[in-house]
């Protein structure tokens, strides 16, 4: 048995340089080219599962997919492939918007980052 991982595809909350995780975006239109391409290359696969997150960019990167395939398959949506919230109240706000507005916020996530850097085997609370 094979597993394939596939990350979806480009989204516009990328394209519009946004802080995602669980904000919900839809794929830009390249993003859906991009899941179009991989359902002709998957076709040879013979895929039997096709997963994915409740995520609007994960789901339409899998049922693009899907869709490819012949026959077309069912996508089992699974609630805990959504990524976390890493980003808190940052999530779907713009970077250049949150440096603005969330300074603060932003000093620690950085703060946070450079300690889990210097001492990788602490646990954060």
């Amino acid at each position: 048995m094979r597993l394939y991982l596939i990350r979806h595809c480009e989204f516009v909350g990328q394209v519009e340089d946004r802080y995602s995780r669980i904000a919900d975006f839809s794929l830009t239109e390249k993003g859906k080219e991009q899941a179009y391409m991989l359902g002709k290359q998957l076709q040879s696969v013979h895929l039997q599962a096709i997963f994915s997150s409740p995520l609007a960019r994960a789901y339409e990167t899998a049922a693009i997919i899907a869709q490819e395939l012949t026959p077309p398959l069912p996508i089992m949506v699974i609630k805990d492939l959504q990524e976390r919230n890493v980003y808190g109240i940052l999530s779907g706000v713009k970077r250049s918007e949150a440096t603005k507005l969330f300074q603060h916020v932003l000093k620690k996530l950085h703060l946070l980052r450079t300690v889990k850097a210097l001492f990788p085997q602490t646990q954060h609370m």
